[in-house]
Protein backbone atom coordinates (compact mmCIF):
# COMPACT_ATOMS: atom_id res chain seq x y z
CA UNK A 1 0.00 0.00 0.00
CA UNK A 2 1.16 3.57 -0.71
CA UNK A 3 1.49 6.41 1.59
CA UNK A 4 -1.85 7.84 1.48
CA UNK A 5 -3.47 4.11 1.57
CA UNK A 6 -5.16 5.43 -1.73
CA UNK A 7 -3.34 2.45 -4.01
CA UNK A 8 -2.66 -1.08 -3.46
CA UNK A 9 -0.37 -3.42 -5.48
CA UNK A 10 -1.49 -7.53 -4.79
CA UNK A 11 0.10 -10.76 -6.17
CA UNK A 12 -1.04 -13.72 -6.74
CA UNK A 13 1.52 -16.71 -7.30
CA UNK A 14 -0.71 -19.19 -8.80
CA UNK A 15 -2.65 -16.84 -11.81
CA UNK A 16 -2.29 -18.80 -15.16
CA UNK A 17 -2.30 -15.72 -16.70
CA UNK A 18 1.08 -16.26 -19.05
CA UNK A 19 1.59 -19.82 -18.67
CA UNK A 20 0.91 -22.16 -15.33
CA UNK A 21 1.14 -20.52 -12.46
CA UNK A 22 3.31 -17.49 -13.73
CA UNK A 23 1.99 -15.32 -11.33
CA UNK A 24 0.46 -11.80 -11.69
CA UNK A 25 -0.26 -8.75 -9.84
CA UNK A 26 -2.88 -6.38 -9.89
CA UNK A 27 -2.40 -2.62 -8.84
CA UNK A 28 -5.77 -1.22 -7.42
CA UNK A 29 -6.50 2.58 -7.06
CA UNK A 30 -9.11 4.17 -4.37
CA UNK A 31 -11.55 6.95 -6.70
CA UNK A 32 -13.49 7.84 -3.60
CA UNK A 33 -16.12 5.08 -3.83
CA UNK A 34 -14.84 2.19 -5.32
CA UNK A 35 -11.22 0.11 -5.70
CA UNK A 36 -10.07 0.39 -9.70
CA UNK A 37 -7.55 -1.62 -11.17
CA UNK A 38 -4.97 0.70 -12.40
CA UNK A 39 -3.76 -0.95 -15.54
CA UNK A 40 -3.72 -4.00 -16.99
CA UNK A 41 -2.43 -7.90 -14.88
CA UNK A 42 1.43 -7.35 -14.73
CA UNK A 43 2.54 -11.32 -15.46
CA UNK A 44 5.01 -13.30 -14.75
CA UNK A 45 7.70 -13.96 -17.51
CA UNK A 46 6.49 -17.55 -17.74
CA UNK A 47 5.34 -20.26 -16.55
CA UNK A 48 6.10 -22.05 -13.15
CA UNK A 49 8.11 -17.92 -12.05
CA UNK A 50 5.48 -17.49 -9.07
CA UNK A 51 5.64 -14.35 -10.08
CA UNK A 52 3.93 -11.60 -7.08
CA UNK A 53 5.23 -13.75 -4.16
CA UNK A 54 6.35 -10.46 -3.41
CA UNK A 55 5.33 -6.71 -3.72
CA UNK A 56 6.57 -3.19 -2.67
CA UNK A 57 5.18 0.30 -3.62
CA UNK A 58 6.62 3.34 -3.47
CA UNK A 59 5.22 6.09 -1.48
CA UNK A 60 3.15 7.60 -4.04
CA UNK A 61 2.43 4.70 -5.97
CA UNK A 62 3.85 5.15 -9.02
CA UNK A 63 7.00 2.24 -9.00
CA UNK A 64 6.21 -1.44 -8.10
CA UNK A 65 8.59 -4.31 -7.59
CA UNK A 66 7.33 -7.66 -7.82
CA UNK A 67 9.52 -10.52 -7.22
CA UNK A 68 9.11 -13.96 -9.13
CA UNK A 69 10.49 -16.85 -6.80
CA UNK A 70 10.89 -19.60 -9.30
CA UNK A 71 11.98 -17.15 -12.64
CA UNK A 72 14.59 -19.34 -14.20
CA UNK A 73 16.37 -16.67 -15.24
CA UNK A 74 20.00 -17.32 -14.29
CA UNK A 75 18.88 -21.15 -14.16
CA UNK A 76 16.17 -23.12 -12.66
CA UNK A 77 14.32 -21.21 -9.81
CA UNK A 78 17.01 -18.56 -9.51
CA UNK A 79 14.57 -15.63 -9.09
CA UNK A 80 14.20 -12.59 -10.10
CA UNK A 81 13.07 -9.15 -9.58
CA UNK A 82 11.16 -6.64 -12.33
CA UNK A 83 10.38 -3.04 -11.11
CA UNK A 84 7.59 -0.95 -12.83
CA UNK A 85 6.86 2.25 -13.23
CA UNK A 86 3.21 4.20 -13.81
CA UNK A 87 3.00 6.78 -16.36
CA UNK A 88 -0.16 8.10 -15.78
CA UNK A 89 -2.25 4.85 -18.23
CA UNK A 90 0.41 1.86 -18.13
CA UNK A 91 2.77 0.31 -16.14
CA UNK A 92 6.15 -0.45 -18.38
CA UNK A 93 9.49 -1.80 -16.94
CA UNK A 94 11.72 0.40 -15.28
CA UNK A 95 15.52 -1.06 -15.95
CA UNK A 96 16.00 -4.93 -17.00
CA UNK A 97 15.47 -7.84 -14.40
CA UNK A 98 17.35 -8.54 -11.42
CA UNK A 99 18.03 -12.17 -11.50
CA UNK A 100 19.09 -14.12 -8.96
CA UNK A 101 22.76 -15.02 -8.60
CA UNK A 102 22.97 -18.57 -9.14
CA UNK A 103 19.90 -21.75 -9.42
CA UNK A 104 17.89 -22.43 -7.00
CA UNK A 105 18.66 -18.86 -5.24
CA UNK A 106 14.85 -17.87 -5.04
CA UNK A 107 16.02 -14.18 -5.25
CA UNK A 108 12.72 -12.25 -4.68
CA UNK A 109 11.45 -14.30 -2.39
CA UNK A 110 11.45 -10.94 -0.48
CA UNK A 111 11.43 -7.30 -1.23
CA UNK A 112 11.73 -3.84 0.08
CA UNK A 113 11.51 0.03 -1.80
CA UNK A 114 12.44 2.89 0.07
CA UNK A 115 10.61 5.88 0.03
CA UNK A 116 10.83 7.41 -3.37
CA UNK A 117 11.19 3.80 -4.80
CA UNK A 118 14.90 4.14 -5.89
CA UNK A 119 16.24 1.79 -3.61
CA UNK A 120 15.43 -1.50 -3.73
CA UNK A 121 16.63 -4.84 -1.26
CA UNK A 122 15.61 -8.43 -2.26
CA UNK A 123 15.84 -11.36 -0.34
CA UNK A 124 17.39 -14.75 -1.80
CA UNK A 125 16.76 -16.91 1.01
CA UNK A 126 18.54 -20.30 -0.72
CA UNK A 127 21.79 -18.40 -2.23
CA UNK A 128 24.71 -20.08 -0.74
CA UNK A 129 27.20 -17.39 -0.14
CA UNK A 130 28.38 -18.05 2.90
CA UNK A 131 27.06 -22.17 2.61
CA UNK A 132 24.50 -24.51 1.56
CA UNK A 133 21.09 -22.08 2.00
CA UNK A 134 22.51 -19.54 4.06
CA UNK A 135 20.98 -16.53 2.31
CA UNK A 136 21.69 -13.48 1.43
CA UNK A 137 20.60 -9.81 0.33
CA UNK A 138 21.23 -7.27 -2.01
CA UNK A 139 20.58 -3.91 -2.35
CA UNK A 140 20.27 -1.84 -5.61
CA UNK A 141 19.88 1.81 -6.43
CA UNK A 142 18.19 3.17 -9.39
CA UNK A 143 20.83 5.67 -11.39
CA UNK A 144 18.62 6.83 -14.11
CA UNK A 145 19.11 4.36 -16.44
CA UNK A 146 19.59 1.21 -14.85
CA UNK A 147 19.39 -0.70 -11.11
CA UNK A 148 23.10 -0.83 -9.79
CA UNK A 149 24.01 -3.28 -6.71
CA UNK A 150 24.89 -1.17 -3.99
CA UNK A 151 27.40 -2.61 -1.97
CA UNK A 152 28.45 -6.41 -1.30
CA UNK A 153 25.95 -9.16 -1.00
CA UNK A 154 24.82 -9.03 2.66
CA UNK A 155 25.33 -13.01 3.27
CA UNK A 156 23.52 -14.94 6.16
CA UNK A 157 23.83 -18.40 7.44
CA UNK A 158 20.31 -20.14 7.42
CA UNK A 159 17.85 -18.99 5.07
CA UNK A 160 18.64 -15.32 5.42
CA UNK A 161 16.70 -12.76 3.78
CA UNK A 162 13.21 -13.87 4.73
CA UNK A 163 11.79 -11.20 5.50
CA UNK A 164 13.35 -7.93 4.32
CA UNK A 165 11.92 -3.91 5.44
CA UNK A 166 14.25 -1.03 3.92
CA UNK A 167 13.12 2.86 5.77
CA UNK A 168 12.07 5.14 3.66
CA UNK A 169 15.71 6.83 3.04
CA UNK A 170 17.02 3.73 2.04
CA UNK A 171 19.81 3.75 4.01
CA UNK A 172 18.55 1.18 6.79
CA UNK A 173 18.15 -2.56 6.23
CA UNK A 174 16.44 -5.03 8.13
CA UNK A 175 16.93 -8.25 7.62
CA UNK A 176 15.05 -11.56 8.89
CA UNK A 177 16.56 -15.09 9.18
CA UNK A 178 14.01 -17.25 11.10
CA UNK A 179 16.00 -20.29 11.15
CA UNK A 180 18.96 -18.89 12.37
CA UNK A 181 20.81 -20.97 15.69
CA UNK A 182 17.86 -24.05 15.83
CA UNK A 183 14.83 -21.72 14.42
CA UNK A 184 15.12 -19.05 17.08
CA UNK A 185 15.61 -17.00 14.41
CA UNK A 186 17.36 -13.64 14.11
CA UNK A 187 16.82 -9.69 12.72
CA UNK A 188 19.63 -8.14 11.82
CA UNK A 189 19.50 -4.25 11.09
CA UNK A 190 22.53 -2.57 8.52
CA UNK A 191 23.16 0.93 7.69
CA UNK A 192 24.92 2.44 4.59
CA UNK A 193 27.76 4.41 5.56
CA UNK A 194 28.46 5.94 1.47
CA UNK A 195 30.61 2.72 0.30
CA UNK A 196 29.51 -0.10 2.51
CA UNK A 197 26.71 -1.93 4.96
CA UNK A 198 27.62 -1.69 8.36
CA UNK A 199 25.40 -3.88 10.75
CA UNK A 200 23.48 -1.56 13.72
CA UNK A 201 23.48 -3.00 16.52
CA UNK A 202 23.74 -6.86 17.65
CA UNK A 203 21.58 -9.70 16.50
CA UNK A 204 18.29 -9.69 17.75
CA UNK A 205 17.92 -12.99 18.63
CA UNK A 206 14.40 -15.01 19.11
CA UNK A 207 13.20 -15.74 22.67
CA UNK A 208 13.76 -19.43 22.44
CA UNK A 209 14.42 -22.09 19.86
CA UNK A 210 11.93 -22.76 17.25
CA UNK A 211 10.01 -19.22 17.25
CA UNK A 212 11.15 -18.48 14.19
CA UNK A 213 11.60 -15.04 15.16
CA UNK A 214 12.25 -12.94 12.05
CA UNK A 215 9.38 -14.31 10.00
CA UNK A 216 7.91 -11.18 9.72
CA UNK A 217 9.80 -7.62 9.60
CA UNK A 218 9.01 -3.79 9.29
CA UNK A 219 10.49 -1.06 9.98
CA UNK A 220 9.09 2.70 10.92
CA UNK A 221 9.57 5.39 8.69
CA UNK A 222 13.20 6.31 9.78
CA UNK A 223 14.28 3.15 10.69
CA UNK A 224 14.07 3.67 14.93
CA UNK A 225 11.76 1.33 14.96
CA UNK A 226 11.22 -2.30 13.75
CA UNK A 227 8.51 -5.08 14.50
CA UNK A 228 9.87 -8.68 14.35
CA UNK A 229 6.95 -11.06 14.00
CA UNK A 230 8.11 -14.85 15.75
CA UNK A 231 5.14 -16.98 14.58
CA UNK A 232 5.73 -20.13 16.84
CA UNK A 233 6.62 -18.57 20.19
CA UNK A 234 4.76 -19.84 22.85
CA UNK A 235 4.27 -16.85 24.66
CA UNK A 236 0.42 -17.93 24.85
CA UNK A 237 -0.03 -21.35 24.20
CA UNK A 238 1.77 -23.34 21.60
CA UNK A 239 3.07 -21.92 18.44
CA UNK A 240 0.56 -18.34 19.91
CA UNK A 241 3.16 -16.40 17.92
CA UNK A 242 4.00 -13.06 19.09
CA UNK A 243 5.40 -10.09 17.97
CA UNK A 244 8.25 -7.40 19.41
CA UNK A 245 8.79 -3.78 19.10
CA UNK A 246 12.22 -1.85 18.80
CA UNK A 247 13.79 1.03 19.70
CA UNK A 248 16.98 2.14 18.66
CA UNK A 249 18.68 4.61 21.40
CA UNK A 250 21.83 5.60 19.47
CA UNK A 251 23.86 2.43 21.17
CA UNK A 252 21.46 -0.85 20.96
CA UNK A 253 18.09 -2.29 20.19
CA UNK A 254 15.79 -1.55 23.19
CA UNK A 255 12.44 -3.68 23.28
CA UNK A 256 9.26 -1.16 23.22
CA UNK A 257 7.15 -2.20 25.35
CA UNK A 258 6.10 -5.87 26.43
CA UNK A 259 5.97 -8.77 23.57
CA UNK A 260 2.48 -8.76 21.61
CA UNK A 261 1.32 -12.30 22.06
CA UNK A 262 -1.37 -14.05 19.79
CA UNK A 263 -4.75 -14.78 20.93
CA UNK A 264 -4.62 -18.55 21.48
CA UNK A 265 -2.56 -21.67 20.54
CA UNK A 266 -1.63 -22.15 16.92
CA UNK A 267 -2.85 -18.87 16.05
CA UNK A 268 0.79 -18.17 14.60
CA UNK A 269 0.37 -14.09 15.47
CA UNK A 270 3.13 -12.28 13.75
CA UNK A 271 2.99 -14.02 10.58
CA UNK A 272 2.70 -10.71 9.01
CA UNK A 273 3.64 -6.94 10.26
CA UNK A 274 3.11 -3.80 9.38
CA UNK A 275 4.14 -0.38 10.93
CA UNK A 276 2.77 2.98 10.09
CA UNK A 277 5.59 5.97 9.31
CA UNK A 278 5.67 7.13 12.81
CA UNK A 279 6.46 3.64 14.79
CA UNK A 280 3.56 4.44 16.99
CA UNK A 281 0.69 1.67 15.00
CA UNK A 282 1.31 -1.58 14.53
CA UNK A 283 -1.58 -4.50 12.73
CA UNK A 284 -0.35 -7.96 13.02
CA UNK A 285 -1.74 -11.39 10.84
CA UNK A 286 -2.90 -14.42 12.64
CA UNK A 287 -3.24 -16.48 9.78
CA UNK A 288 -4.13 -19.62 11.80
CA UNK A 289 -6.79 -18.03 14.32
CA UNK A 290 -10.28 -19.47 14.42
CA UNK A 291 -12.76 -16.74 14.99
CA UNK A 292 -14.54 -16.97 12.07
CA UNK A 293 -14.36 -20.89 11.80
CA UNK A 294 -10.86 -22.76 11.83
CA UNK A 295 -7.76 -20.70 10.14
CA UNK A 296 -10.50 -18.00 9.25
CA UNK A 297 -7.48 -16.04 10.42
CA UNK A 298 -7.46 -12.00 12.20
CA UNK A 299 -5.85 -9.15 12.26
CA UNK A 300 -5.15 -7.04 15.66
CA UNK A 301 -3.99 -3.27 15.65
CA UNK A 302 -2.06 -1.76 17.84
CA UNK A 303 -1.22 1.48 19.33
CA UNK A 304 1.54 2.91 21.73
CA UNK A 305 0.55 5.42 24.40
CA UNK A 306 3.92 6.33 25.98
CA UNK A 307 4.55 3.42 28.03
CA UNK A 308 2.41 0.03 26.49
CA UNK A 309 0.89 -1.18 23.35
CA UNK A 310 -2.87 -0.96 23.60
CA UNK A 311 -5.62 -2.78 21.00
CA UNK A 312 -6.87 -0.01 18.88
CA UNK A 313 -10.58 -1.56 17.82
CA UNK A 314 -11.83 -4.90 17.62
CA UNK A 315 -9.94 -7.83 16.06
CA UNK A 316 -10.77 -8.31 12.24
CA UNK A 317 -11.53 -11.70 11.90
CA UNK A 318 -11.29 -13.05 8.18
CA UNK A 319 -14.48 -14.31 6.51
CA UNK A 320 -14.71 -17.96 6.76
CA UNK A 321 -12.71 -20.99 8.27
CA UNK A 322 -9.79 -22.00 6.50
CA UNK A 323 -9.27 -18.37 4.76
CA UNK A 324 -6.05 -17.32 6.62
CA UNK A 325 -6.95 -13.57 6.71
CA UNK A 326 -3.69 -11.91 7.67
CA UNK A 327 -1.37 -13.39 5.79
CA UNK A 328 -0.24 -10.11 4.23
CA UNK A 329 -0.99 -6.76 6.16
CA UNK A 330 0.04 -3.31 5.04
CA UNK A 331 -0.89 -0.12 7.13
CA UNK A 332 -0.87 3.47 5.75
CA UNK A 333 1.38 6.01 6.66
CA UNK A 334 -0.52 7.30 9.17
CA UNK A 335 -1.84 3.69 10.24
CA UNK A 336 -5.46 4.85 9.64
CA UNK A 337 -6.08 2.52 6.47
CA UNK A 338 -4.96 -1.32 6.85
CA UNK A 339 -5.45 -4.12 3.79
CA UNK A 340 -5.78 -7.68 5.13
CA UNK A 341 -4.86 -10.97 2.82
CA UNK A 342 -6.93 -13.78 3.17
CA UNK A 343 -4.92 -16.32 0.54
CA UNK A 344 -7.43 -18.95 0.69
CA UNK A 345 -10.80 -17.32 0.28
CA UNK A 346 -13.26 -18.52 -2.04
CA UNK A 347 -15.26 -15.24 -2.63
CA UNK A 348 -14.57 -15.88 -6.41
CA UNK A 349 -14.08 -19.44 -7.06
CA UNK A 350 -12.24 -21.96 -4.73
CA UNK A 351 -8.85 -20.69 -2.73
CA UNK A 352 -8.93 -17.37 -5.24
CA UNK A 353 -8.25 -14.93 -2.67
CA UNK A 354 -9.25 -11.81 -1.21
CA UNK A 355 -7.77 -8.35 0.00
CA UNK A 356 -9.73 -6.53 2.35
CA UNK A 357 -9.25 -2.36 3.16
CA UNK A 358 -10.16 -1.17 6.33
CA UNK A 359 -10.12 2.46 7.23
CA UNK A 360 -9.90 3.56 10.83
CA UNK A 361 -12.90 5.79 12.50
Amino acid sequence: MNDSGTVLAIGAILNSGNGTYSGHTRVYAWNGSTWIQRGSDINGEMAGDYSGHSVSLSNDGNILAIGAKFNDGNGSNSGHVRIYSWNGSNWNQLGSDIDGEAAGDNSGFSVSLNNNGTILGIGAIYNDGNGSNSGSVRVYFWNGNTWSQRGNDIDGITQSGYSVSLNDDGDLLAIGERNYNLSSGRTRVYYWNGSSWIQRGNDIIGESNNDYSGHSVSFNGDGLLLAIGAIYNNGNGNSSGHVRIYYWNSNSWIQRGNDINGEVAFDNSGFSVSLNGAGNIVAIGARYNDGSGIDSGHVRIYSWNGSSWNKLGADIDGEAATDESGYSVSLNENGTVLAIGAIYNDGNGIDSGSVRVYKYA
